[in-house]
């Protein structure tokens, strides 16, 4: 940013002042963000399969109570009074924000990470460094990928099983898989599992090695990202492959197309934007680098970026385009942004790789050293005189 706005500028008072209040907006519009988006996929997506009129409330009610005693009893692990928490926040005076997410956190590493000192890999450098992390956390980066995969299996055999006690259907479903190719750009978005791949990169194993100037060379960085892609792809090509496959051979059991060529290009497709999705996040988290040394989200740039894909990907909804063509472009694409993505990692990423500075430490780092150079003219004078006859007195 600074090579777009001049220093001059932070020093502006009104401006500071106006970023504060749009920081503080912010944080409460996300804040009931997140509980609108619950609320209308659990309540309004739930009402959309009921047939009967929910208007007069006794429909949002019964799915409010479900949701409301569920809640009560899953996942108060945070919420429960013991005496850890009491001696720590009470006695101790700790954050209580800070100790809960660093308590769940620690929680969550220690069961979703295995502790075998028997998982060893016959790799060297980097690859061996990359194996023993996969081996290690495999529920974190396989769990999410291999439900996903499960869950579309149930659906393909439920559509397919329809298909034989109701043909009627098969019309319907070969009309809407011939239009859906721009939904599956959406769909693709949504699993794709590369938020959380990059987030287990930095908490287990960038958040030390960062530390080393070894590491942030351009050729180490190239050679570990297309390491790293390897195993993403690896993560998001299994349910990617699975759906691809399931809509072609929806697509030829509902009655076929004319032309055989558009049941590899609707496949090729969701296996293209897998890949696609993969490398977007996993360059993203090398040019922005957007976690701190507390492993907190701070980089505003990274949260536009995933925000402006998610509303691209909504909008390729409304492109209305021949099967063929939309995922020729597709496949097209996504072999260009993988070009120019080792391009920008190597070029970049050796400027951007890195930890950034928590603010709140570096307040109090400036705060400490005004302190001590507020007056610093007498205060070096007398630590030069107190100096000074201590060595007197050592010498006499």
């Amino acid at each position: 940013m600074r090579r777009l706005l001049p220093e001059t500028l932070y020093q502006v008072r009104g401006l500071k002042m106006f970023a504060n209040v749009v920081s503080v907006l912010w944080e409460v519009v996300s804040g009931f963000l997140g509980k609108f988006r619950y609320l209308l996929l659990m309540v309004k997506g739930a009402a959309a399969f009921c047939s009967a009129p929910y208007a007069e409330g006794r429909f949002f009610l019964h799915i409010l109570l479900f949701l409301t005693v569920a809640g009560a009893v899953m996942n108060t692990y945070m919420f429960n009074p013991t005496k850890d928490k009491y001696y720590a926040v009470i006695l101790l005076g700790m954050n209580a924000r800070e100790y809960a997410l660093g308590n769940y956190a620690y929680a969550q590493l220690l069961k979703n990470i295995s502790s075998d000192r028997d998982v060893t890999s016959n790799r060297k450098g980097f690859s061996y460094l990359n194996e023993l992390f996969v081996k290690r956390h495999r529920r974190i980066l396989w769990r999410a990928s291999l439900q996903v995969t499960a869950v579309a299996l149930v659906l393909l055999l439920a559509v397919l099983t329809s298909f034989r006690f109701r043909p009627q259907l098969k019309e319907a479903v070969n009309g809407i898989l011939m239009d859906s190719l721009p939904y599956l750009v959406f769909v693709m978005y949504l699993i794709n599992r590369g938020t959380g791949f990059t987030t287990a990169l930095f908490v287990n194993c960038d958040h030390s090695l960062l530390t080393y100037p070894f590491y942030k060379k351009p050729g180490y960085i190239l050679k570990l990202f297309w390491i790293r892609l390897g195993e993403m792809i690896k993560v998001n090509l299994l349910p990617a492959a699975v759906i691809g496959s399931g809509l072609s051979l929806l697509l030829y059991m509902s009655g076929g197309m004319a032309q055989p060529l558009d049941y590899l290009v609707l496949a090729g497709s969701a296996v293209c934007l897998g890949i696609f999705f993969s490398v977007y996040y996993l360059t993203l988290y090398y040019l922005l680098q957007p976690y701190n040394a507390g492993t907190e989200l701070k980089s505003a740039a990274y949260k536009v970026s995933v925000w402006a894909t998610y509303i691209v990907c909504y909008l390729v909804i409304q492109v209305k385009m021949p099967t063929l063509l939309f995922g020729i472009l597709t496949i097209g694409f996504c072999v260009l942004y993988c070009l120019a993505a080792s391009f920008l990692v190597y070029r970049y990423a050796p400027k951007t790789f890195r930890i950034r500075i928590r603010l709140d430490r570096f307040r109090n780092l400036f705060r400490i050293s005004k302190i001590i150079f507020r007056n610093k003219g007498a205060r070096i004078d007398r630590i030069f005189l107190r100096g000074y006859t201590d060595s007197k007195k050592w010498t006499a």
